[in-house]
């Protein structure tokens, strides 16, 4: 008998359960103009901090903005080692308070606003392909189509 999961089942696959069933995550670097850099993907359960980790040596030596889920000592070491300079908001319930500079901050809107121009593909908002490759592929295909449509 054939199974359905190829192997390594869902894992390998980027399909993680959540609290609303099986999702993925999507982590992006996005330049200053809206248009995608880089692009991983991570099942759905996994921190944003992990889903993010193999896109940390791309921004050597280049300034990282994230929102507070990102707010982690550990992550800054990561940052600070690889010579970025971050501008994370501090949790509000963080005991030893951080800087952040409020200009830089606002460009974040600039991540948010391509994941909206890339969910407008229903394949990606739904995420009917199985496989994880197919899928990143079709995630690719739709930031390669941003770029040539996004104005400079």
């Amino acid at each position: 008998m054939i199974s359905a999961n190829p192997p390594g089942g869902q894992a390998a696959q980027g399909i993680g359960r959540t609290k609303v069933g099986f999702n993925t995550k999507l982590a992006a670097v996005v330049a200053a103009k809206g248009r995608v850099v880089t692009i991983s993907l991570a099942p759905g359960q996994r921190h944003d901090l992990k889903a993010v980790a193999p896109l940390v040596p791309v921004l050597r030596g280049k300034r990282a903005v994230g929102d507070k889920g990102f707010d982690a000592d550990s992550f800054r070491a990561s940052l600070s080692r690889q010579c970025v300079r971050g501008c994370i908001a501090p949790r509000r319930n963080r005991r030893q308070p951080v800087s952040f500079h409020r200009g830089y901050y606002r460009q974040r809107h600039h991540v948010e606003t391509f994941f909206c121009r890339t969910k407008r593909f229903r394949l990606i908002s739904t995420r009917y392909d199985k496989l994880a490759l197919t899928f990143l592929a079709f995630v690719q295909f739709a930031a390669v189509l941003d770029w040539f449509t996004r104005e400079v």
